[in-house]
């Protein structure tokens, strides 16, 4: 059973948490940070490992040289004195030294006997001793070398290493502690981070679902941080709200539809059944096949004007698309009306010297220019004028269609492109109310826009195009 709308469950969440890729996610990304902290804490082991090693022996050679280049002879008493003085000025120093004679007797240092591993001059090796300043005994690593002075007599020089290796210890000891505390929070904020974010998509995915129940009223929610997920909820809501309107639109179409072909399917039923109540002559039946014929093509001009709409509204890419001229699409425009606005008295102009290239289909501009300037001169009283402009404003190509008629009331501009939009007045008159909403796809086909501006008096149809 699916829960109430609206209404996040915690047990399915949990229940879903771990197939989550969010969360999985966020575990491959975990797992990629311990490894990437074990290589550098590997690495800096590996170099304080070798570096602290070889800034030992650098020292013990250092001392090593400075001791030997004192002692060119063998005064024994002088080698005790230095030595127990160096010891004396360095108290804590980390330095272990032995000095003894050719028979191996301890003369000075701060080690009892020699080491049991054999030292060769020049060369370091590792050994250990008993501590005698030490409270209790304990073995301490030491590195260190010998040296041969004047007389036989030998030098052991080496460093305290058990700090190195104390350091060592210690580092090891805190990288594992720092891995297991890296590991706990790395679940834990991949935990929060998947839990959150599952929480915010399950709310917009069941608002998809909801949808299904409820209709398309039903909003995604927001939380206000202005966050990718609000973004996404805000275009969802607008996607919603587009599909909404179009199914109004769809549905007041197809009222629109039934409204405006009933009136023509029905007259032609009826002067087909009235043809076929009583002979008539052959004049009679002409005139009602005449009539028909009329209907009919009022009838299939409403379908071709909505199979055009669709088919421009369907077209992603600009197939024929070309440098058009609109100072010439309206010289076209004039020169095709000239002769029908004549005939109503009206005088029609075209201002456009220069010329204003656009990139678009040359078919459609055209239609597009068809369709304005016959409504101009259609809705226009006999002795109006009727003005074409087209010019170039910066990037802008700009397209204007004025006539100073009665126009249209402001209340109805924005339903004016509109499918079978049509004022109460026009109503009996020729068209189907499309010629605007074929003009609007067109337009919008170009990346252009078009509004409707009341010229006071008359309308301005106003198209603005990319410049080519």
């Amino acid at each position: 059973m699916r829960p109430c709308a609206g209404q996040v469950t915690g047990w399915w969440l949990m229940r879903n948490f771990v197939r989550s890729r969010v969360y999985r996610y966020g575990l491959i990304y975990m797992g990629l940070f311990i490894a990437s902290v074990l290589i550098i804490l590997f690495s800096l082991y590996l170099l304080f490992m070798e570096r602290g090693e070889a800034l030992v022996d650098a020292k013990i050679r250092h001392e090593v040289e400075r001791i030997t280049s004192r002692y060119s002879e063998a005064d024994e008493a002088r080698m005790i004195a230095n030595l127990s003085f160096f010891m004396d000025v360095h108290p804590g120093y980390a330095g272990v030294y032995l000095l003894e004679d050719s028979r191996g007797r301890h003369l000075a240092g701060n080690l009892d006997h020699w080491p049991d591993v054999e030292l060769v001059p020049g060369q370091m090796e590792f050994f250990t001793h008993l501590d005698r300043q030490a409270k209790e005994d304990s073995a301490i690593l030491v590195r260190g070398t010998v040296c041969l002075l004047p007389g036989n007599h030998r030098l052991l020089v080496g460093r305290n290493y058990s700090i190195i290796k104390d350091i060592k210890f210690l580092l090891r000891r805190e990288a594992i502690d720092g891995l297991l505390i890296s590991i706990a929070l790395g679940l834990v904020v991949s935990t929060v981070m998947a839990f959150s974010l599952s929480r915010r998509l399950e709310r917009i995915n069941r608002t998809t679902l909801e949808t299904l129940d409820a209709g398309l009223d039903i909003r995604v929610p927001l939380n206000g941080s202005g966050d990718e997920f609000d973004r996404l909820a805000v275009n969802l809501n607008r996607m919603l709200g587009r599909i909404k309107r179009l199914m109004e639109s769809m549905e007041g179409v197809a009222d629109v539809i039934a409204h405006d072909l009933r009136s023509p399917l029905n007259r032609l039923k009826s002067r087909m059944e009235v043809g076929l109540l009583s002979d008539r002559t052959h004049e009679d039946y002409r005139t009602i096949l005449v009539e028909n014929v009329e209907d009919t093509d009022r009838i299939l001009s409403t379908f071709n004007s909505l199979l055009t709409i669709a088919k421009v509204r369907a077209s992603s890419a600009q197939v024929g698309f070309q440098t058009v001229d609109l100072a010439e699409v309206l010289r076209e425009t004039w020169e095709f009306y000239t002769p029908v606005a004549e005939e109503k008295g009206q005088v029609m102009t075209v201002e456009a010297s220069d010329p204003v290239p656009v990139n678009g289909n040359p078919d459609l501009l055209v239609q597009v220019m068809f369709n304005l300037v016959d409504n101009a001169i259609k809705y226009s009283p006999s002795g109006a004028l009727i003005t074409l402009t087209a010019e170039k404003e910066s990037s802008v190509c700009v397209v204007q269609v004025r006539d100073d008629g009665p126009g249209i009331p402001e209340h109805f501009l924005p339903s004016a492109f509109d499918r079978f939009s049509r004022l109460d007045s026009h109503r009996e008159s020729s068209g189907q109310g499309l010629g605007l909403s074929l003009v609007q796809v067109v337009v919008e086909l170009h990346g252009g826009s078009v509004e409707l501006v009341d010229g006071g008096p008359g309308l301005v149809a106003r198209l603005e195009f990319p410049s080519a």
